[in-house]
């Protein structure tokens, strides 16, 4: 099944700074977009996929939502 990791998201609302923790088996630039836009709110309409197309467009349609500088890392994992 996957070890279950943690990872830390940043993001820019508004011009304002948050910060959470999501725990996942993994974590890419799409899925940190998508975790940091349910995060603050920011409805992204249909399913994106994961090309390169699709992420340009999850990170355009956040960005007119006030959704900004999303960052991620990983800060350890946990078994299982």
């Amino acid at each position: 099944m996957g070890t279950w990791r943690n990872f830390v998201i940043l993001y820019r609302f508004n011009g304002t700074q948050f910060r959470f923790n999501q725990r996942d088996r993994t974590m890419s630039d799409t899925d940190a977009w998508h975790y940091a836009a349910l995060h603050c709110g920011v409805y992204l309409g249909p399913q994106l996929n994961a090309t390169e197309a699709g992420v340009a467009q999850l990170k355009a349609q956040a960005e007119g939502g006030g959704l900004t500088d999303v960052q991620w890392y990983e800060v350890g994992n946990t078994s299982s």
